[in-house]
Order: structure tokens, then sequence, then C-alpha cells
């Protein structure tokens, strides 16, 4: 019995929709489990590890390779996030097997440079930083770890070259201009310090960081700071201006 061309175009139809509700029902296991490593990562631990024994007992094909990534990406997360560290990077070397995209793997280059970081091994920790910005050249918050490390390996002046870097590139980010704000004080050019506090301050308000730091900037400049520097934050924040204004006459 022929196959008719109208029963070709229902069968076509059927093939393309039970592919877009597959396809929903991947993406959406993908958003839950995303959700669930961050709120409740041992039972993400569980449901990851079950799903990962199904996937590894198929055959391999592009698809699955996609969600092994993944599965063992956020296994790696999971176990990041419970403070697991070597677990995690054990789930983060097996997702790179599955993978060979360049966003991708400079997320598993970051994560492993996350850990590396958390253990203080700050110069492994770079390499990785470093293959993931290779990769993946807009990735804002490798940069910014090069420069926190930096400044706490006591390279100043390196971290204050990098935080200028990533200025040029991402001119609004807090972040950043408290971090250049933080090795300026620490290499004693104060004034600079107070200026890119301030900045910070600017972008985020609400953040208290930038507020600490500009309390121990005036306290270790004294008398060598700009009056105007003061002025300019009294419009800003004018309880912290009366802080440090009081902080100062001691």
């Amino acid at each position: 019995m022929k196959t008719k061309p109208a029963d070709l175009h229902i069968i076509y139809k059927l093939a393309i929709i039970l592919t877009a509700i597959i396809s929903f029902i991947v993406i959406k296991d993908l958003k839950s489990l995303d959700h669930l490593v961050n709120v409740q990562p041992e039972l993400a631990i569980e449901k990851l590890l079950l799903k990962i024994e199904l996937l590894s007992s198929k055959e391999i094909n592009n698809d699955l390779r996609f969600k092994l990534y993944r599965k063992h990406f956020l296994l790696g997360q999971a176990y990041q996030n419970i403070g697991d560290n070597q677990k995690a990077r054990d789930a983060y070397d097996k997702s790179i097997k599955y993978t060979k995209d360049k966003t991708q793997l400079a997320l598993i280059y970051y994560s492993i440079g996350s850990i590396l970081t958390d253990e203080t091994q700050y110069s492994d920790a770079l390499i990785y930083f470093d293959k993931a910005l290779e990769l993946n050249p807009q990735m804002y918050d490798a940069y910014q770890n090069k420069a926190v490390i930096f400044r706490k390996m006591g390279s100043y002046q390196r971290s204050i070259t990098i935080c200028k870097e990533i200025i040029a590139k991402f001119p609004n980010k807090a972040k950043t201009h408290c971090s250049l704000g933080w090795a300026y004080e620490l290499a004693g050019y104060y004034n600079e310090a107070i200026t890119e506090q301030i900045i910070a301050l600017q972008l985020e308000p609400k953040w208290d960081l930038p507020r600490l730091r500009l309390k121990a900037c005036f306290s270790a400049a004294r008398q060598t700071y700009s009056p105007a520097l003061l002025k300019l934050i009294r419009k800003i924040d004018s309880e912290l201006a009366e802080t440090i204004e009081k902080s100062l006459k001691k």
C-alpha cells in the first residue's frame, strides 16, 4: 500500500511537532536543573548523577554529547556550591570531553579558575582565566578575577593595568572601578583611589564596599587628599561625607 502525498505531509508535520516537544522538554529540564543547582545543590547532585548514568548507557551522538557536557557542567556547579571542590573539578574535567564549543569551554575553564582562586592557587587560577579569555575575550568576570588576584598577590601595578584594560572594554562596571580604587589605595595613590571609589558608588549607590574603601582611603590619606573629592562625596552621600569628616577630626 502506497503512502499518499497528503499522508506524508501529515507525518512530516507530526515529526516537526514531536521534535519541538522533545526540545521543549530538554530545555525545560535544563532550566529547572539550573535553578536547582543554586537553591538545592544536594538535590541537584542526586538528579544529575542519575541522568548522567542513564545518558552514559546510550550510543554517543552530537545531541547526547551536548547533554552530557551540560549535565557534567551543572554537576560541577552543584558540587562547587556545597564546597566540594575536588568533585566539582572532576565534573568540570569530564564536561570538557564532551564539547569543542569555544563558549562552553571558556565557561568550564572559568569555573576551574574560580575553584583555584578559592583555594588560593593564584598562579594556576590565572592560567585558567587566560585560557577562558583566549576562547571568549568578552568574558568580563575572568578579566575581573585576574585583577583581584594580582591585587591579592601584592602586584598592585599589574592589577591597576588590568583594571584600566577592563574599563576600556566595559566602562560602567562598578566592581572594576572599586577594584581599581582598591589597588590604587594599596599602592599609595589615595586621590586616584578615592576617585575610583566615587565612580563605583555612583554606578552602584547601594553597594557598601566602595563606602568602606572610601573611609579607609581618607583615613590613610589624612591631609594629602583633595578637598574637592570630599565635596563630591557630600553630593552623592551626605551621611558618608559626615562620617568621613568626623573621623578626620579625631
